[in-house]
């Protein structure tokens, strides 16, 4: 009997151990979710166009950090930035001339946030040569679009020492927040140049032949990214005329106000990632179409028509002198276009991610100042429009697995 008992013990203890071990295995094979996070990035992505169409070869760079791209045939390009904070964006090809736009990625932006850019550059005009012991008169076109002494630059009997080669060439800027709005923007070489006698560089008024021009215009001139002011325009016979003493980056700026309007946004397309349920993570790309460039609000024509009685011939001519100088602050022509910026997200085990992708736009207001010949000054309001980038709205909802099971919004 004693015998029985201990076999009968010996059997209860195998099953208990056999139930433990089976208990265990059981568990072991739900593992806890895996965690992953997803890296911190920013961007600064755009397209480079020349006379419209997409420029290949652009280096593009962000001069604090030292990230850079070089443009495709499609002209596009793409930044990845690490931190928010100010950036000049600079764009450079040889033969062209070079330009710098600011960007900022404000503090409080959202984790892929991305700033849109559309940069217009300018292929450089051949250089004319120039004698020291004669006079010389170089043209260009610009504002009106049917002549061609619209930008003069008259350059005296020997302001030169030696034969000296000099090109000129009207250029859009890069989108920056110091200059103001251009009548006109000139890249004079060779640079750093310097005359014996003054040169004198002549704008021309489109509006003169009806009594009209803008109230003040100021010169200014950029060297090594820095620039002046000199209050040295003057105004005769339906030209804007400045003394030059070198050459450099130089611009006829515009006495226009500028007021920042609402700040909106437009919900572009949503995306999700479904995890839920699968202990293991997952990486997964998501392709982000957005927007990109600006736009005047309304028919700019007929909002001069129904403000002034004027020729068509000038109501044209102010249009044009409108559009030009609000594209030197926008940094590219008016119009609007779609970009594509794919990003990877990494998503942790049963989780389900969706993103909201925002576009964001904001809204300004230039006001011209507008002087007749008869003394009166009235101001006329440009509105315009700008897709200004993307921000990436995320949230995360997480399932059973997880012992806080709950939703939220995630990085």
């Amino acid at each position: 009997m004693k015998k029985n008992f201990c076999v009968l013990s010996y059997l209860i203890v195998m099953v208990l151990g056999l139930s433990i071990g089976v208990t265990s295995c059981t568990v072991d094979e739900i593992p806890a979710p895996e965690i992953v996070q997803n890296e911190t990035a920013y961007y600064v992505i755009g397209e480079v166009v020349s006379n419209g169409q997409p420029l290949e070869g652009v280096k593009v760079s962000a001069c604090a950090c030292g990230t850079g791209a070089t443009t495709g045939s499609d002209g596009k390009f793409e930044l990845k930035l690490a931190a928010v904070g100010k950036y000049a964006v600079t764009f450079a090809k040889d033969g062209y001339v070079n330009v710098s736009s600011a960007v900022t990625i404000a503090s409080n932006a959202k984790n892929r946030t991305s700033v849109a850019i559309r940069q217009e550059l300018t292929k450089k005009n051949a250089p004319v040569a120039v004698n020291p012991n004669a006079a010389r008169l170089i043209t260009e076109f610009q504002l009106t679009g049917n002549e061609s002494d619209d930008i003069l630059l008259d350059i005296p009997s020997g302001s030169v020492t030696t034969a000296t080669s000099i090109s000129m060439t009207p250029f859009i800027p890069g989108t920056t927040s110091d200059l103001g709005a251009s009548l006109v923007a000139l890249n004079l070489e060779p640079d750093g140049q310097t005359f014996a006698n003054p040169v004198d560089l002549k704008v021309k008024n489109p509006m003169a032949a009806a009594g009209v021009r803008f109230n003040k215009v100021t010169h200014v001139v950029e060297k090594n990214g820095v620039t002046q002011k000199f209050n040295d325009v003057t105004y005769d016979a339906g030209y804007y005329t400045a003394k030059l003493s070198g050459f450099s980056n130089h611009y006829f700026v515009i006495g226009a106000n500028v007021s920042q309007g609402s700040v909106g946004t437009e919900v572009l397309s949503t995306e999700e990632i479904n995890n839920l349920g699968s202990p293991f993570s997952v990486s997964q790309n998501i392709t982000v179409q957005q927007k990109y460039g600006w736009v005047i609000d309304g028919n700019l024509t007929s909002s001069l028509k129904s403000k002034y009685n004027l020729p068509d011939a000038t109501i044209n001519a102010l249009a044009s002198s409108f559009t030009s100088a609000t594209t030197s602050v926008m940094g590219s022509n008016p119009g609007s276009g779609e970009l594509s910026l794919t990003m990877p997200f990494n998503v942790s085990g049963d989780m389900k991610l969706t993103v909201e992708i925002v576009a964001q736009t904001l809204s300004n207001t230039f006001s011209f100042p507008l002087i007749f010949d008869n003394g009166t000054l009235d101001w006329f309001e440009v509105s315009v429009k700008k897709y200004t980038g993307t921000e990436i709205r995320t949230t995360y909802q997480s399932g059973s697995l997880h012992p806080d099971h709950s939703g939220g919004s995630g990085s």
